[in-house]
C-alpha cells in the first residue's frame, strides 16, 4: 500500500511493532552504550526495525528519543523520517492529535513532552522541514510556536503541510502566527502545496475554535482565481484531496463549474460523484441538467441513479416515462421503488406485468427481484425454475423474491439451498438477502 492511500486503521500498531517500543523504553543504561559515537547495535537493530514497519502510530513514542544523548537522538530520528516521509497531509493531521495529547505528565511520553523550545536547533535546526513540523505537533504552546515561527520562514512549500494545521490552534498567538505564514504563500508558486492540502483546507471549515472566515475567505479567493491549483487537486491520487478540492470548485461560476461537475462524475471516489449530481441538479440550464442526469443513471452506485432519477422526474417531460420504466429494473431496490412511485403517478399500476414480461430477459435478476417486491404468491412459480440455477446472482435474486412472495416457507426453502449448493451461491443468498433487508423503501 502507498503512503498516499491510507489504510482503514493508519495509527493502529501491530503488536510486533509495540513490543520493540515497549524495549526501547525498558532498556537498561548499558543497552544504549555506543561504539564510536553510534548508538549500540540493539538499539540500532530496534529503530531500523520500528522504521521498516512504516507504522505512523509508532512516531509519538520515537519522538521520547530525539532530545536525548546524541547517538540515540540520531538513530531515532532516522527512523521517525523514514516513517513519515511523503505523508500527506490528512495523515498528519491524525498524528498533530495523538502527539499533542500527550502531556508532561504522561509517563509514557514524558521526554517527549518535556522537550523545551531552546532544544529546537538542535533537534531540527533551522530548516528541517520535517522535524520542525513534528515539534509543530508538541503539547507545549511555546514549543509550537516556537516552531510554527520557523516553519514560517522556509519556503518550500512542505512547511504548509503543518502551517495549515496551526490554523486552528487553541493558542491565539500561535494562530496568528500560521495565518500569517499563510497567507503569505497565496501566490501562484505554492500551487501545488494548496492543491496537497485541500482536504485540510476543507477541515477548517468545520473547525469552531475560533471564526476561521477571514482566513478561509483569502484561501478560497486564491483557489478560484487560480484554476491550476483546482485542477492538480482534482487529479490527486488520494481521494480526499480530490472531495476537498471539488468542494471547493463548486463555488465557482456555472460555466467554470461544469467541466468540475463532468470530471467529478468520472471519479472513483462514490461520495464525490454523489455530491457532484446534487450540483449538477442545481445548475440553472436544463440542457445540461439532462446531459449529466443521463450520465448519472449508469453510474455504479444506487445513489447517484436515484439522483438522477430525481432529476429525470423534474426535467424529461414526455420522456420521463420512459426513463422510469427503464429503472423498474435497476439492481437497486431503493431505485426501483422509487421509479414505482412516480409511475403510479403517471398512470402505470400493473408492475407485476411488467416484471414477468421482463423475466426471459437479460435483465432476470431486477425482474425476479421486482417482481418479488410487487408479486403476489402465486408468482413464486414463475421463478420456481430460478431457484436450480447456477448463476449466483440469479439464484441470489431467486431466494430473497421467494421469501418475499411465500413468507411462511421461506426459511426452509432458505436452508435448503444454503445446504445443497456450492460456496458462492450460498453467499450470493445471503447477500442478496441482507441487501435487500438493509434499503429502505419510500413505497
Amino acid at each position: 500500500m502507498s503512503k498516499g492511500e491510507l489504510p482503514v486503521r493508519p495509527f493502529e500498531i501491530s503488536e510486533e511493532t509495540r513490543k520493540k517500543l515497549s524495549e526501547l523504553a525498558h532498556a537498561k543504561p548499558g543497552f544504549w552504550e555506543s561504539v564510536s559515537g553510534k548508538a549500540s547495535v540493539g538499539a540500532t537493530r530496534l529503530f531500523d526495525d520500528i522504521a521498516a514497519a512504516d507504522e505512523l502510530g509508532a512516531v509519538p513514542s520515537l519522538g521520547n528519543f530525539i532530545s536525548g544523548q546524541r547517538a540515540v537522538s540520531v538513530a531515532a530520528k532516522a527512523a521517525i523520517r523514514q516513517i513519515m516521509f511523503g505523508r500527506l497531509p490528512d495523515e498528519l493531521r491524525r498524528l498533530d492529535e495523538i502527539c499533542r495529547q500527550f502531556s508532561r505528565y504522561s509517563t509514557s511520553y514524558w521526554a517527549w513532552a518535556q522537550i523545551k523550545p531552546r532544544q529546537l536547533s538542535r533537534i531540527a535546526g533551522m530548516d528541517d522541514v520535517l522535524f520542525l513540523g513534528l515539534l509543530s505537533f508538541h503539547p507545549s504552546g511555546w514549543v509550537r510556536s516556537a516552531a510554527t515561527k520557523r516553519l514560517g520562514r522556509l519556503s518550500g512549500g512542505y512547511e504548509l503541510d503543518y502551517l495549515i494545521l496551526r490554523a486552528n490552534d487553541w493558542v491565539e498567538p500561535v494562530r496568528d502566527l500560521a495565518w500569517k505564514a499563510i497567507r503569505r504563500r497565496l501566490h501562484p508558486d505554492y500551487a501545488e502545496a494548496f492543491a496537497r492540502n485541500m482536504g485540510n483546507i476543507v477541515a477548517l471549515e468545520a473547525k469552531t475554535r475560533t471564526s476561521m472566515d477571514e482566513l478561509l475567505a483569502d484561501i478560497h479567493g486564491f483557489l478560484l482565481s487560480n484554476p491550476a491549483v483546482l485542477n492538480l487537486a482534482t487529479r490527486h491520487e488520494n481521494f480526499r484531496i480530490r472531495r476537498g478540492a471539488f468542494r471547493t470548485a463548486y463555488r465557482l461560476d456555472e460555466e467554470q463549474l461544469v467541466k468540475f461537475i463532468k470530471r467529478a462524475l468520472r471519479d472513483t471516489d462514490s461520495l464525490t460523484r454523489l455530491i457532484a449530481a446534487k450540483q449538477a441538479a442545481l445548475l440553472a440550464d436544463v440542457s445540461l441538467r439532462n446531459e449529466f442526469m443521463h450520465r448519472m443513471l449508469s453510474d455504479r452506485w444506487h445513489a447517484v441513479r436515484s439522483q438522477a432519477l430525481h432529476m429525470a422526474v423534474r426535467d424529461s417531460g414526455d420522456a420521463t416515462t420512459e426513463i422510469l420504466l427503464k429503472l423498474l429494473l435497476d439492481q437497486s431496490r431503493t431505485v426501483r421503488s422509487a421509479a414505482r412511485y412516480y409511475l403510479r403517478q403517471l398512470g402505470v399500476e400493473d408492475f407485476r406485468r411488467i416484471y414477468i414480461d421482463v423475466l426471459p430477459s437479460d435483465h432476470k435478476v431486477a425482474a425476479i427481484l421486482g417482481l418479488g417486491e410487487c408479486g403476489v404468491a402465486d408468482d413464486a412459480k414463475a421463478i420456481e425454475s430460478y431457484l436450480e440455477s447456477s448463476n449466483s446472482g440469479i439464484l441470489g435474486a431467486a431466494v430473497t423474491a421467494t421469501s418475499r412472495l411465500l413468507p411462511n416457507d421461506s426459511d426452509n426453502m432458505l436452508l435448503t439451498n444454503l445446504a445443497h449448493r456450492h460456496k458462492a451461491p450460498s453467499n450470493a443468498c445471503l447477500l442478496y438477502t441482507s441487501d435487500a433487508a438493509d434499503e429502505v423503501s419510500p413505497v
